[in-house]
């Protein structure tokens, strides 16, 4: 596993320009884990997006800003090109810079993920200190455009059509679910949502509340909603700044685990079901990054207090680490490479047995989506682990990636889990064999090769008016494991 340089800052803001690798072929306390450091020439910088390859031997890094911390003029914003980090299989790696479209402008605070051999970015903003070429934006205008990456073929595409509920998205979280749609979903969860083009104006309202889950089908190019199935008060209150697992259950299921974040105000409006962790959280964080590491635990590294003076006190873990079974749904002591295979929690098929499989559909189209076209067959959770080679040297275009995975990276699925003062909640849904489907569905619509949205570059709207800059420095931000929902579990903090 790799963290990427990102800020830890120590009193008076160092930044810290490293790349950490995490031997993950042995087990490990967070006393006795040592942290293998690799020297990064990429830039220093907030909000990173990291997308891994499918089989986790390379790291895409794209999509961030210069801390505004820094006189510009001094330390001019790094040039805007796409990094990739290529591990050896032996806990180092290198890192290479690719050219990027002169159409496609840095983005940051927007949600990413990746799969299906691709890498995707949506929402977030622009500003002077995400591309050099903004210097006399005077704003903060956010972006409305999902971007997806194809890591083969280098190829950059944009499709540019608003959410039900919002055309803009800051700091929530996007899930990658290959088994559900003819060619995977994603699921957008939490961060803040508005129809205003203003970074300004999304941070002084409150983020996206639980009760509605926003999917978008990557086949029909569309985004549709889901009602969770909660009642009033039992969902996990809208937040921002969390990170998120998720997995493929044991039983045809997919489970999405969220942990952190910044809460701003309570729901209890109806809501696929979420579910609370078991247990008494003590420890609040925001702005971590959650991994899934080996066959069923969730690594938790580092992050902030949600409120208050949060860059002063140290991580509450050892070593900034923190280890969770995700079956047990318990904190444990440490990483365990023998760990038996991941196993869908009691909780969840309890909710099965009592409640069935199915919520209430929003809609024909969204009930195709998760059964008519849902995929028999299932990848699996592990990955292979053959090693990779790269290069130290700069590359117009990148080449397609290496198969195989590679001993000590992240593993895993695009996923769901959060915690804020120490709450995190599992959202569960389960899919529905082909079996068992009803031939009364309505098929899906045609899916036109020709769709002119998929061709178009990222659009940003200047803002009319000007509002006060503000920025969340963020410590650790999320660092993502291969992208790949159903019910939903939170989790405290231990």
């Amino acid at each position: 596993m790799k963290h990427f340089g990102r800020k830890r800052w120590t009193g008076n803001g160092l930044q810290e320009n490293n790349t950490l690798s995490i031997d993950l072929r042995y087990s490990w306390t967070n006393d006795s884990m040592a942290f293998n450091v690799i020297t990064k020439n990429a830039p220093v910088l907030n909000h990173l997006a990291l997308r891994a390859n499918d089989n986790g031997t390379s790291f895409y890094q794209w999509g961030w800003e210069q801390s505004s911390r820094l006189n510009t003029s001094v330390t001019p914003v790094a040039e805007n090109r796409l990094w990739r980090f290529d591990a050896d299989g032996q806990g180092a790696g290198s890192w290479t810079a690719y050219s990027i479209p002169s159409g496609v402008s840095r983005i940051s605070n927007a949600l990413y993920a990746s799969g299906n051999g691709s890498g995707y970015l949506f929402g977030g903003y622009i500003s002077s200190w995400t591309d050099p070429r903004n210097e006399d934006i005077g704003d903060m205008p956010s972006s409305r455009a999902l971007v997806p990456y194809n890591m083969a073929t280098g190829a950059w595409a944009s499709d540019m059509s608003c959410m039900e509920r919002s055309c803009y998205r800051l700091n929530g979280h996007l899930d990658f679910i290959p088994t559900f749609g003819s060619n995977g979903v994603l699921v957008a969860l939490g961060g803040c949502g508005a129809n205003s083009s203003f970074f300004g104006t999304c941070r002084n309202s409150p983020p996206s509340n639980f009760s509605t889950i926003d999917i978008y089908d990557l086949s029909q190019k569309q985004w549709y909603t889901q009602t969770a199935s909660n009642g009033p008060g039992q969902l996990p209150d809208p937040r921002e700044g969390f990170c998120a697992v998720g997995l493929l259950g044991d039983n045809g299921t997919y489970e999405n685990f969220m942990f952190g974040g910044e809460v701003h105000s309570a729901d209890s409006t109806e809501a696929f079901v979420w579910h609370k962790a078991d247990y008494t959280p003590t420890r609040a964080r925001t702005k971590n990054s959650c991994n899934i590491v080996g066959k069923r635990q969730m690594l938790e590294v580092g992050g902030v207090k949600p409120s208050g003076n949060i860059w002063l006190p140290a991580d509450p873990w050892t070593q900034g680490l923190n280890v969770f079974d995700l079956t047990e749904m318990r904190w444990v002591g440490g990483y365990d490479v023998e760990a038996e295979d991941y196993i869908t929690p009691a909780v969840v098929e309890s909710w099965y047995d009592d409640h069935g499989m199915y919520p209430d559909w929003d809609s024909f189209e969204i009930q195709d989506i998760f059964t008519v076209n849902a995929q028999s067959t299932p990848p699996s959770n592990t990955s292979t682990q053959p090693s990779a080679t790269g290069s130290t040297t700069a590359n117009d275009e990148p080449p397609g990636i290496n198969t195989g995975a590679v001993a000590g990276s992240v593993v895993g699925g695009v996923v769901c889990l959060f915690l804020i003062a120490g709450l995190s909640f599992f959202l569960m849904r389960r899919r529905q064999r082909r079996s068992r489907v009803s031939n009364s569905l309505r098929p899906l619509p045609e899916l036109h090769a020709d769709d002119a949205r998929a061709k178009e570059l990222p659009a940003y709207e200047q803002p009319s008016h000007l509002h006060p800059l503000q920025e969340v420095d963020g410590g650790y931000d999320g660092v993502e494991a291969p992208s790949s929902h159903s019910p939903l579990i939170e989790l405290s903090g231990r």
